[in-house]
Order: C-alpha cells, then structure tokens, then sequence
C-alpha cells in the first residue's frame, strides 16, 4: 500500500493497515521527528519527496503496489498527484492491471474536475484501476446508522440544524436526503447556517438541482461570533429535532455546543471536532 499525504486521515489508515498486517510505505513533504520514530516502529517505509527529486513513483514501486492512496488534506493536492501518476504511467509506459488508485475528494468541484479529468486521460484503462473516495461520505453514512434520523414511531418530521455547511455539512445534507427518500417517512426539513453561504448557495443549488426539489434547504447567512443560535431555534416554524456543528474552528464547534446544550438539553447535538485538537481532549 502506498500512501501520499501526512496528515490525520493517512495515520489512522497507516494504523489500521499496519494492524492487518498489510505492508505500508507513505509518501510526504514533511513529517514531524516524532511522526517519524512512531511510523518507523509500525515498520512503515517513509520517502520524503520533494520535486526535482529522482521519481518518486520508480522508488515507491508503484509497479508491483496493490493500491496508491491519495489522501493529502486539499482535493487540489489530490488532483495534481493523480495527474502526475498518470503522466509517468504513460511516459514510462507502467503497466499494472492489479493496482487500484484511490483519490480522496471532498469538495463538489473536485469531483466534476475529475470526472472531466478521466475522461480526457484515461484513454487506456489498462494502465490501473481509478476510485473515488470521500472520507466525510463514509463518516456520515456511519454516523446515521448509530444515530438513526428516522424512528418506526416517530410522530414529527425531521428537522435538521447544520452549523457550518462546508465538506462536511453538504455530506450530512445529502445522506439525510438520501434516507429521506428510503423510508418514507414524514417530511424533513433543513435549515444551513454559514456565514459564506452566499457563495455556498447558488453552487449547491446548481449542483443538486433534484434534491433541491425533494428536500428545500433553508439557507441562512450567520455568524456563530457574532450572532445568536438560540434565536434561530427558537423562531423556527418547524421544531429543531437534530443539530449538526462543523464549523473550521474545533473552539467554536466546542463553545457552540455547550452553550445549545444548556438552552435546548432535550435535542441531539452533534460536534464535529479534530481527534487530537484541545475540543477533543
């Protein structure tokens, strides 16, 4: 297994993979000295890559690999790595019928970019398989099966909260949407605060026209710093049942939380926050 990217996501997945035995070489800019000791007794091989180094993928041995892993954090990381393997793939003319590519992508416009990408370069499929993965996809569809949003009883409709509507919260709209559709249940509602969600909207809306017909979402502009949460609840027409925080800052997700905790104890909140960040511990 070779794995590009340092960062939360690759370590947990070195972890993982080095507990079933599985043989792990990461690739990476740069590491910390006390990455570096802890990987090393995992028996994971590091190669620190910098450009107009020797090429990298010939010293990975991307040849005989089962599986790449692009996990750097940005999609634009992601997308110039795939490029650039598949430009050495067809310069040094690789074959490998065995290895599948996995590109970490987040964002909507990432993936359109790579729709568009494959279609243009992937003129031989032979050369390896391709994947898509979208790490929030799967926490999501995680979360809803421990913390189901439909009960057999339920009498209301769904009403969710999203705070923050990036990566993370567009994720959990469109799952909800998704279950929504599956059990035909009562009307779901959703109301998204964010404070950029002037520029969120009109990508949202034109990215997903049909689930904008099946489940209208209520974008509000809103700043957790500077505006109040609970006046938001409280003016709603229909009852807050689940209340959803992904803002970029772990602090605020932490504040926000505790402080709708106190106000309204009896609905479901739902952090989200980094493993190793101060909210955390």
């Amino acid at each position: 297994m070779i794995i590009f990217g340092y960062n939360e996501n690759s370590m947990m997945l070195i972890e993982d993979l080095r507990k079933n035995k599985k043989r792990v070489i990461l690739v990476a800019e740069s590491i910390p000295d006390e990455a570096v000791d802890y990987l090393e007794s995992l028996k994971v091989v590091i190669i620190r890559h910098h450009d107009n180094q020797d090429n990298i993928y010939t010293r990975c041995g991307v040849e005989r690999a089962e599986k790449v892993i692009f996990l750097h954090e940005e999609d634009v990381d992601n997308l110039n790595t795939f490029t650039d393997l598949w430009n050495d793939f067809i310069k040094h003319d690789r074959k490998n019928q065995e290895l599948t590519v996995y590109i970490h992508l987040k964002e909507t416009v990432s993936r359109k970019l790579f729709s568009e990408l494959e279609q243009t370069m992937m003129e031989d499929k032979h050369a390896f398989q391709v994947q898509q993965i979208n790490l929030y996809e799967a926490f999501v569809q995680t979360l809803f099966k421990t913390h189901p949003l439909f009960k057999d009883k339920q009498e209301s409709p769904a009403h969710l909260l999203i705070i923050g509507f990036g990566s993370l919260g567009q994720q959990i709209a469109l799952q909800a949407v998704s279950q929504h559709k599956q059990s035909g249940k009562k009307p779901l509602y959703i109301t998204a605060l964010d404070k950029a969600i002037l520029h969120i909207q009109p990508e949202w809306q034109q990215s997903y026209p049909e689930v904008q017909k099946h489940v209208p979402i209520d974008f509000r502009s809103f700043d957790v710093t500077k505006d109040a949460l609970s006046t938001v609840i409280q003016k709603q027409q229909q009852p807050i049942t689940h209340i959803y925080i992904c803002l970029h800052d772990d602090e605020l997700d932490l504040w926000a939380g505790i402080e709708l905790s106190n106000q309204f104890p009896h609905i479901p909140i739902y952090l989200e926050f980094s493993y190793s960040s101060f909210a955390a511990k």
